[in-house]
C-alpha cells in the first residue's frame, strides 16, 4: 500500500543458480521419510540400523524422481553429449570387454596395467589437465554447458598450489 516504487525496480535478480531438481524431490525425500518413521514406530525400531535405514528410505524416492522425473542425467550441466547418442547393443560388448579387463588387471594388483585400460579420451573428457590456459579453456566449456559454479580440486604436481590456483583464475585484465 504505501511503498517506494523504486525499490521493486532496484531489487535484483535472485543470484542464486537455477536448481538441477524440481520441489517433487523434496517431497519425495520427505514422503520417504515419513513413511520409514511409521514403520520404524511400528515396529519398534531404533538404532543405528534404522537411521541408516532411514537415509536409504529418504534418499531413494529422491533418486529415482531426480532421474524418472526431473531426467536430472540429460541437462547440458552433465557435459554428456545426448545428441550423439549410439544404441547401447553397439557399445555394450565393448564396455564390458574393457571393465572385465581393467577389473581382471586391477584385482591382480597390476594397477599400472589397470590404468593403461582406461581409454585417454575418456580421461580428456572427464579430468581437467593440462597447461594453466588448456584447463581455463576446458572450464569454460563447462560453463558454456550450464555449470555455474565450478569447484576444483588442484593437483599441482609439483608446483605451488596457490600459485596454481592464480594461474586457473579468468583473467580480468
Amino acid at each position: 500500500m504505501y511503498h517506494d516504487p523504486a525499490l521493486g525496480t532496484a531489487a535484483k535478480a535472485d543470484p542464486r543458480p537455477k536448481s538441477a531438481v524440481s520441489t517433487g524431490t523434496g517431497i519425495a525425500g520427505l514422503a520417504g521419510l515419513f513413511t520409514w518413521i511409521a514403520i520404524a514406530r511400528w515396529f519398534g525400531m531404533d538404532g543405528p540400523y534404522a537411521a541408516l535405514a532411514n537415509v536409504a528410505a529418504t534418499a531413494l524416492p529422491m533418486v529415482l524422481w531426480s532421474v524418472f522425473v526431473d531426467k536430472v542425467h540429460r541437462n547440458p550441466s552433465t557435459g554428456i553429449d545426448w545428441g550423439q547418442r549410439r544404441p547401447w547393443r553397439e557399445t555394450l560388448d565393448i564396455s564390458l570387454t574393457k571393465l572385465a579387463g581393467l577389473w581382471a588387471k586391477w584385482a591382480e594388483g597390476d594397477r599400472k596395467g589397470a590404468l593403461a585400460e582406461i581409454p585417454d579420451e575418456l580421461v580428456d573428457q572427464l579430468i581437467v589437465h593440462g597447461s594453466p590456459e588448456e584447463c581455463r579453456e576446458h572450464i569454460g566449456r563447462y560453463i558454456a554447458n550450464g555449470v555455474t559454479c565450478p569447484a576444483l580440486a588442484v593437483l599441482p604436481f609439483g608446483l605451488d598450489p596457490v600459485q596454481a590456483a592464480r594461474d586457473l583464475a579468468p583473467d580480468h585484465g
